[in-house]
């Protein structure tokens, strides 16, 4: 995926904004960079974790779901169809490098308990690992997602 500069520019504003103006993080929808999050976590459509990067969610974070929109697709093959692995419309959390959720008997990590709107149900896709991505998940509560965890390919998930 190409990053044009207008692309670029709108990343970095909202990565500013998010940690100077406000006590929470949103997402891109493209992790690119090693990065460790903390805290309150605007999942706002479809984010995609690089082969190679290394994502850690430290104890208390809270996966804040957005509006119903996803950016891209990712297409699999099972058998002789090609299967959308974000789901449409969902936002979904595409694992191709490693995501470590290291949630505490204290403090766990809720992934999905939380809406922007309040609103409770299934709303968004979940977390797709796939390629040889890699997921560690650690007193982590994954709620209201089409399908919670999915390995797919190479993948490996504790």
């Amino acid at each position: 995926m190409t990053i044009t500069k207008n692309k670029f520019w709108t990343i970095f504003f909202l990565f500013a904004y998010s940690k100077l103006l406000f006590s929470y993080f949103v997402l891109p929808s493209e992790v690119t960079k090693d990065v460790v999050f903390k805290g309150d976590i605007y999942l706002l459509g479809d984010c995609h974790i690089n082969r190679g990067v290394r994502v850690r969610i430290l104890p208390g974070a809270k996966f804040i779901i957005g509006d119903e929109r996803s950016s891209f697709k990712i297409l699999k093959k099972i058998g002789k169809r090609q299967i959308n692995v974000a789901i449409d419309k969902k936002p979904t959390l595409i694992v191709e490098g490693e995501l470590v959720v290291e949630g505490s008997e204290e403090l766990p990590v809720f992934l999905g308990r939380y809406f922007e709107k309040g609103v409770s149900g299934i709303r968004w896709g979940g977390i797709a690992v796939v390629g040889d991505g890699k997921i560690y998940l650690e007193n982590t509560k994954v709620e209201n997602a089409f399908f919670g965890v999915l390995l797919g390919d190479n993948s490996q998930g504790i």
